[in-house]
């Protein structure tokens, strides 16, 4: 009875020493190491060590003092939850205890008694309490000690459970605005993810995060924080397989994944051997993966429920970010879209009217002439003239074909307008070269000086930007072929949202106030018989240049010669950085 009643007094005694430990904390680390020495102090010397469930294994996050470091290192990866002494205490619910050989046989080179107290949270395996001892057996008293010691655990593991969820959302909550004040309206990937990576630093202390973005079949590191060597910084930047374990949990559950106990080559990351444990989180933008925010820490054992909640929280502004990013690239893309269309829509408004024009004036010039001395012929014939009849005849091939000409015009810009466009890089080199061979047959032995800079590669449609180059370069020539030698030049400045390219001539020029005539249909600032054309070159090299997203211009001093130029969006750029770029032009 005496026993009894000094058992029932020590373990009341463990438990009012345990209590009064922990009053004022419900941090789980502080709990656990509470228990732990108590019980080294209590029982004899006994080693304790407090390990969290995780799925099929439970990994350390406390261990007393007098834990021999043999045992913390064969411990520190985990240790399955299928051994007996486990399962019998998860299925009893309730603290086991194996005495003699079975403990040993349970042990890793040092007790031989061993105890497991379970914890369960919301009727789930969520840790336990692990003693033991290199005795054969526990006392009874012992045992009360460790059942007393549990029990108070418990309470204090409820207790703290309730704080932590409260935390758990105020940490969250907390990370969500530091994120949220720190990106703003942030559109760039990379800015975005140095401030997810900032926000994880400042709130969790001492821990390595990295933003992976895809390439092909692997991830590749595109941020990364302080703490990293210089030989992982290599290795993630080089890429990680898509295949690795946890990176590929990440993406399959598209749920943040932590992993407690990190085995570098399990894991397939090389370098990587220092660290304890692992966090990741996919950032989906629609069905894709967009990106992978990773977390690594070299303490041992479990990220705490703090930690979670704090990485989680993050991961989803940053997944929100993304998406929102993506929303303004497709909202950009869309007005990108409408631009070329109104411009398109404005040129062919432009056109219509000059063709209606056209139809009514320029078309009907050579026929009147047809009619006129068609009928002059006619009555010369009647009147035996038969010299004039030649002349008269003469005057009606020349309008027929002036109609001809106009109306192939016509065809020539109407096809530009309608072709689909097949993008590729285009060399402009060899697209000069061309037109400079064209331009050459065309005005066969009159002297011309080429000078050509070096022209950059742009995406276009190879043959319509011929039409361009073409176009340009003979129109440079034709109105530079009264002087007894044309300087053709040719050069391009290449800015971060666009290409422009010039062609200057040292021709007859034309009055500045009509330059937006030039690049209309069937417009001209000079006579048929000052130089023959249809006009319409400058109107295809229009058309096509705006189908192309790009613009054009024209600059002169009269009888100074005359400069072209057109412009090529940079693949990339988005509608502000080309308002900008148009707008400084």
């Amino acid at each position: 009875m005496e026993l009894q009643v000094n058992q029932q007094a020590q373990a009341l005694n463990a438990f009012v020493r345990f209590t009064t430990a922990v009053a004022s904390s419900t941090e789980l680390e502080v709990l656990a190491t509470a228990a732990a020495e108590i019980l080294v102090d209590v029982a004899g010397g006994a080693i304790s060590a407090f390990f969290l469930v995780r799925g099929n294994t439970a990994y350390p996050l406390v261990f007393s003092n007098n834990t021999p470091a043999a045992v913390i290192a064969a411990r520190r990866r985990g240790i399955p939850m299928n051994t007996p002494l486990a399962v019998q205490a998860f299925e009893q619910r309730a603290v086991a205890f194996v005495d003699g050989v079975a403990g040993r046989q349970q042990s890793v080179g040092y007790a031989a008694a061993l105890s497991v107290t379970p914890y369960f949270v919301q009727d789930q395996p969520y840790a336990f309490l692990a003693t033991g001892t290199e005795r054969a057996t526990w006392t009874a008293q012992e045992q009360a000690v460790i059942e007393s010691v549990g029990r108070g655990l418990g309470l204090a593991l409820e207790r703290a459970q309730q704080t932590q969820q409260l935390q758990e959302r105020t940490a969250g909550l907390d990370a969500f605005v530091a994120f949220s004040e720190r990106s703003g309206q942030l559109t760039d990937i990379v800015a975005l993810a140095r401030q997810a990576v900032d926000v994880l630093r400042a709130t969790l202390g001492v821990v390595s995060v990295a933003y992976y973005s895809l390439d092909g079949d692997l991830w590749k590191a595109q941020v990364w924080s302080d703490g990293f060597s210089p030989e992982v910084i290599s290795v993630l930047k080089a890429g990680i397989p898509t295949t690795a374990p946890s990176y590929a949990e990440a993406v399959q559950t598209r749920e943040a994944v932590f992993v407690p106990g990190w085995e570098a080559d399990a894991e397939g990351v090389a370098s990587t051997e220092e660290f304890g444990a692992g966090a990741f989180y996919p950032c989906f933008v629609g069905d894709a993966p967009r990106g992978l925010l990773a977390m690594g820490t070299q303490r041992a054992g479990d990220w705490t429920p703090r930690e979670q909640a704090v990485f989680r929280a993050v991961g989803r502004s940053l997944t929100l970010a993304l998406e929102r990013t993506e929303q303004a690239r497709l909202l950009t893309e869309q007005r990108d879209v409408l631009d070329d269309r109104s411009q398109e829509l404005e040129a062919t408004n432009a056109d219509l009217e000059a063709f209606t024009y056209s139809a009514s004036h320029d078309l009907r010039t050579p026929v009147r002439h047809v009619m006129g001395f068609a009928e002059l012929a006619e009555m010369g014939l009647k009147n035996g003239q038969y010299d004039k009849t030649a002349q008269y005849l003469e005057v009606v091939k020349q309008g027929a074909l002036r109609m001809t000409a106009l109306i192939d015009g016509m065809l020539v810009l109407s096809r530009s307008g309608r072709q689909v466009l097949q993008v590729q890089t285009v060399d402009l080199n060899a697209l000069v070269t061309q037109a400079q061979r064209d331009a050459a047959a065309e005005f066969a032995g009159h002297p011309i000086r080429w000078q050509i800079g070096v022209l950059p590669a742009v995406q276009g449609d190879p043959g319509l930007l011929q039409q361009v180059m073409t176009n340009l370069l003979s129109n440079a020539v034709k109105y530079s072929s009264a002087r007894e030698l044309s300087v053709i030049q040719v050069w391009a400045q290449v800015r971060e949202t666009e290409t422009e390219v010039f062609v200057k001539d040292n021709g007859v020029g034309f009055d500045p106030r009509y330059a937006d005539k030039l690049f209309g249909i069937f417009q001209r600032l000079h006579t048929e018989k000052q130089f023959t054309g249809t006009g319409v070159g400058l109107a295809t090299v229009r058309r096509v240049v705006l189908k192309h997203g790009g613009q054009v211009a024209a600059y002169s001093q009269s009888d100074d010669g005359a400069v072209f130029s057109f412009t090529l969006p940079r693949v990339g750029a988005t509608v502000a950085q080309k308002q900008s770029a148009s707008t400084n032009r």
